[in-house]
């Protein structure tokens, strides 16, 4: 709980920064849906991840955490579209790659 705790004072921190600064609002949901990865809340997480891409589409690395989270809850078709996604997007992101091909071989 020690360090969800100090990540939720982070986070806290961001949240005024970012009711100060439009630029800081992504930054903050994105901190965010780390903060509810930590706490095991992947709906929340996914949902933070989404109204992200939802902001930003051609993001990789949002992309494949989205990804991660599908996988994390057993949502593998989920994970397979956001992590192919990520491959899509940068072709070069190793670790989405990794993770699509595990993801393939599991839903075979």
């Amino acid at each position: 709980a020690g360090r969800v705790g100090e990540a939720e004072r982070h986070y806290r921190h961001l949240q005024e920064a970012a009711a100060a600064s439009p630029i800081a609002r992504p930054l903050a949901r994105l901190g965010a849906a780390r903060l509810a990865i930590a706490g095991r809340d992947f709906t929340t997480a996914a949902r933070l991840y989404r109204e992200s891409l939802d902001e930003n589409p051609n993001d990789a690395e949002t992309s494949y955490l989205l990804g991660l989270v599908y996988v994390s809850i057993d949502s593998l078709a989920a994970a397979r579209e956001f992590l192919a996604r990520a491959v899509s997007i940068d072709p070069h992101h190793t670790e989405a790659r990794a993770t699509l091909a595990a993801v393939e071989a599991r839903l075979r």
